[in-house]
């Protein structure tokens, strides 16, 4: 399943990656296995970011925040 799951994730990425290591977000990243599996597929270190399950919404949370200030700025 893990090598399944790298291989999808290893096709998209050829798309967008550069030369160079991987930062890891979400919840997969806590994944041992799906990681170790990446490596393999792309060559390259995978790392992971701190609190992985968090990133996703703590983006959400400052898009969100952005927002909120835009519209106050076009209420005063």
């Amino acid at each position: 399943m893990h090598i399944s799951m790298a291989n999808r994730i290893a096709k998209l990425a050829r798309k967008y990656k550069s030369d160079g290591d991987v930062l890891m977000t979400g919840g997969g990243a806590n994944n041992d296995a799906l990681r170790s599996a990446l490596e393999d597929e792309l060559m390259c270190d995978i790392y992971k970011a701190n609190y992985p399950q968090f990133n996703g919404a703590i983006g959400a949370a400052l898009i969100g925040m952005q927002n909120a200030e835009k519209a106050q700025n076009k209420i005063s």
